[in-house]
């Protein structure tokens, strides 16, 4: 019967110390960031930036040519199609 005892404690004492071993290891890889979501790196816009860089973003918009409107597409289309070739 002691015998019994004594298998049945280290059985317990094994899955105890088992379960302490996969327990400190999911904290250690929580704790690393490997478990969490990674978040999309959104492209950076002049709002999000500070300094020089934003400065320097700003210029490059204010410089760069606006997007056309429907009424300039219309009438380079009219345009094309009014030319005899």
């Amino acid at each position: 019967m002691e015998g019994l005892a004594n298998v049945a404690i280290e059985n317990l004492m094994h899955t105890k110390l088992v379960a302490y071993q996969i327990h400190t290891t999911i904290q250690k890889f929580k704790n690393s960031g490997g478990a969490r979501r990674r978040r999309r790196r959104r492209p950076p816009t002049a709002s999000r930036l500070k300094g020089p860089r934003k400065r320097f973003c700003l210029q490059v918009i204010k410089k760069r040519p606006r997007k056309p409107d429907v009424a300039d597409v219309h009438e380079w289309c009219s345009a094309a199609t009014d030319l005899d070739l």
